[in-house]
């Protein structure tokens, strides 16, 4: 489950074709995770940080499993 905790979007460049980065904060199966995207269009840079979030899960949990099975390999 992903619950979203913050979303900030702001100008990172001035002008019309500015670039907005999007940074979001979000709960992710109970381990806070941050993800940031940019784009002039804030659309994509919203779905670039969602992915980037995402994907940090994805290790996260993947890492946490790797850990797992080492420790069970050794018997400890």
């Amino acid at each position: 489950m992903v619950v979203l905790e913050d979303l900030k979007i702001r100008a990172a460049t001035p002008g019309r074709d500015a670039v907005g980065e999007v940074t979001i904060r979000a709960r992710v199966d109970g381990q806070t995770f941050t993800g940031r995207g940019g784009s002039t269009d804030v659309v994509l840079a919203s779905a670039q940080a969602y992915m980037h979030l995402l994907n940090k899960a994805v290790q996260a949990r993947e890492l946490e499993a790797r850990h797992f099975a080492a420790r069970t390999d050794w018997g400890v």
